[in-house]
């Protein structure tokens, strides 16, 4: 096998013809690969996790479906993931987790987890892992103020463990402050900042434009202030209200921005993908969300900001939908898409979006 590949469900009609030339291993504990070192693979690391984590829950073994196959993975190329890569949370408050091994399993084994400070959150019990569930979810319930790391161990069947860290850190729910002002000028690759807000332009971005380079921004004197609540029905802040100016100032191209916020002011089934901001301007009287580019909640010293792409300067809040996480709605498909290249990407996001109910997929490139 390649590394990382996926155990692997073949043809029994393959099956058939190999088999007389070559030992096949299937799902059964006592299979074994030709080369194999004796230690079982992926499968024999299931059978000794069971033992040494506790034991293996009892219950059903999924087997291959009628003329398939499982294949043992490389010890090597197992891995263990984790899902949001950081998780903020208020005492008292829980946070979902998602886990992910890969490649599957063909024999059942146990996910363990611990924490290195069971104060500030206990690890959540160990849980089992087979042939189709390869992901499991765990909460993880907030205790003490203070940071930890969540650690997920999946043992490979070669003597180590697959291991995943998560961060996580415990704090209360206050909305960061804003004081001050700030001013100066922005110039390629600079920023101005004030606190954990800032504004800026890449580099490269007050290069005359030339052949398919269009998006030129000339260097700018900017303000940063702090500004007045605005979130809009149905949003709750996540941080304060901060003024870029001069508000009338706009890009042909995004550029950066950076606002303050507390992730643990989330709501509990709140992600990432429900965060964006609220926006007011000279052309935006009344609050609303607008959509940004590359959003994402990055650490800065003992707080966070909310980094992201817009081409207008005004006043940006971070919010978040005050019921995100509880709302399900059924997903209709219709199995059609449209993709366009090039001018035929402005008539596929024309036709797209004027018609955004007839497709599942719109992709103007």
């Amino acid at each position: 096998m390649k590394p990382f590949d996926r155990p692997r469900l073949v043809g029994w009609a393959a099956i058939t013809l190999l088999s007389s030339s070559v030992g096949v291993s299937s799902c059964g504990s006592g299979s074994k690969k030709a080369n194999d070192d004796g230690t079982g693979g992926a499968a024999g690391a299931a059978g000794s996790a069971g033992t040494a984590g506790g034991g293996v829950d009892a219950g059903p073994n999924p087997q291959p479906g009628p003329g398939e196959s499982c294949f043992d993975s490389d010890p090597s190329a197992i891995r263990v993931r984790m899902n949001p890569a950081l998780t903020v949370l208020t005492p008292g408050q829980t946070r979902r987790v998602e886990v992910i091994v890969d490649p599957d399993f063909c024999e059942p084994t146990m996910v363990s987890f611990s924490s290195d400070d069971e104060s500030i959150f206990t690890a959540p019990a160990a849980q089992r892992i087979d042939l189709v569930t390869p992901r499991v979810y765990v909460d993880v319930l907030g205790g003490a103020v203070g940071r930890a790391t969540l650690t997920a161990s999946v043992p490979r069947g070669d003597g180590t463990d697959a291991t995943a860290t998560l961060p996580i850190d415990v704090r209360g729910p206050e909305l960061p402050g804003c004081t001050g002002t700030a001013s100066g000028r922005v110039d390629d690759g600079g920023s101005l900042t004030l606190d954990l807000a800032s504004v800026g332009l890449q580099t490269g971005a007050t290069k005359p434009n030339s052949g398919s380079f269009l998006w030129h921004a000339d260097p700018f004197d900017a303000t940063i202030d702090c500004g007045t609540d605005q979130v809009p029905s149905g949003f709750t802040a996540i941080g304060p209200a901060i003024s870029f100016g001069p508000a009338t100032l706009g890009f042909q191209r995004e550029i950066p921005f950076s606002v303050p916020v507390n992730p643990a002011a989330m709501p509990d089934g709140a992600r990432m993908r429900h965060v964006t901001v609220s926006y007011t301007g000279p052309r935006v009287q009344t609050p609303r969300v607008v959509g940004i580019a590359d959003p994402r909640i990055v650490p800065d010293g003992a707080g966070y900001k909310l980094t992201f792409l817009a081409p207008w300067l005004g006043t940006y809040q971070a919010v978040v939908k005050s019921d995100a996480g509880t709302v399900r709605r059924q997903r209709r498909l219709t199995h059609r898409a449209v993709i366009g290249v090039s001018m035929g990407g402005g008539g596929a996001a024309m036709v797209g979006l004027r018609h955004h109910d007839r497709f599942d997929v719109i992709a103007p490139l």
